[in-house]
């Protein structure tokens, strides 16, 4: 999709990669006139993801004009908060390489956009021109925080003759990457007890994050909103556990049947997923509810 001048203008960062010299911190969007674009640091234009830590991470191949332009090959966004700012609205973003205060305009419903980046550089008057851009569509909540996944697209584009040929614009994919955003399967063999109590025979989930302390899987069988609770965990890490699945039988001290299936891996301060999610899953039973505990047992599920 491309990404217009027009929509640059209107919604371009407010401060980003000053190193880059417009790279988007102009709110007009002026193009360098002329101008050789400044040497940009290795750090800041990563080749994947793998060194980088947020919420939500995206790694893509720029073609070499969106890298001669400073576009990005990976970043992540950990958290965006809509606020007002002058006679508009403005959204505050943590991340990696992006951060600071950026432009935003409303979008449909409860829907927002921004310009992460944009760079370009014009040569003059009916003279070559090329551009670069990445945008993110995001949804807020009645608060103005990040709800849902983010949805970004880039394109760079170019033109040997700005007053009499169009650009040629290339679209860039970014796609999601880590772990957050792999997806995982499981599925469990034959047992009675299981199948009675309705405890699904295979689970699948893809994406995950963290959303006002609950756990969000984008897609899959467990999709949804699930509550998490937190295990202190070695070198300062956390534990997260969270139930997908949970089904129970019986009345105050009569018998009863329970199955359960959860998921847990290892998370930071900062709501990081940091290792794959393991699953667990058993049947539980007890002749007497109120006063007997119940006895558990072992459902298998093994990876697909």
């Amino acid at each position: 999709m491309r990404i217009s001048s027009v929509t640059i203008a209107a919604i371009a960062a407010i401060s980003l990669f000053p190193s880059f010299g417009q790279a988007a911190g102009d709110a007009q969007f002026a193009l360098n006139n002329g101008a050789a674009l400044p040497a940009v640091p290795a750090a800041s234009v990563p080749a994947d993801a793998s060194a980088l830590k947020g919420r939500f991470c995206w790694a893509g191949k720029p073609d070499a004009l969106a890298l001669g332009l400073g576009m990005p090959a990976a970043f992540c966004i950990e958290d965006v908060h809509v606020v007002r700012n002058g006679a508009g609205f403005g959204a505050e973003i943590t991340g990696q390489p992006f951060k600071g205060a950026f432009g935003a305009a409303k979008a449909e419903g409860n829907a927002w956009k921004t310009v992460l980046f944009a760079n370009g550089e014009s040569h003059g008057t009916c003279r070559e021109e090329k551009s670069a851009a990445i945008e993110m569509t995001f949804l807020v909540d009645s608060l103005g925080y990040l709800t849902g996944t983010p949805v970004v697209s880039a394109s760079a584009e170019e033109t040997y003759d700005n007053c009499h040929s169009a650009p040629t614009v290339n679209e860039i994919v970014f796609s999601r990457t880590g772990i957050a955003s792999a997806a995982y399967s499981w599925k469990r063999g034959f047992s009675a007890e299981a199948d009675a109590l309705g405890m699904p025979a295979r689970m699948a989930i893809r994406g995950l994050h963290f959303e006002t302390g609950v756990l969000v899987i984008e897609t899959g069988t467990a999709t949804g909103r699930h509550k998490v609770g937190f295990t202190p965990a070695a070198n300062g890490l956390k534990k997260a556990e969270a139930e997908l699945f949970s089904a129970n039988t019986g009345y105050p001290c009569t018998e009863g049947s329970s199955a359960k299936i959860s998921i847990s891996f290892l998370t930071d301060a900062s709501g990081a997923v940091l290792t794959e999610p393991v699953l667990a899953a058993n049947t539980g039973y007890t002749m007497d509810v109120c006063h007997s505990a119940p006895k558990y047992t072992e459902v298998t599920f093994n990876r697909e």
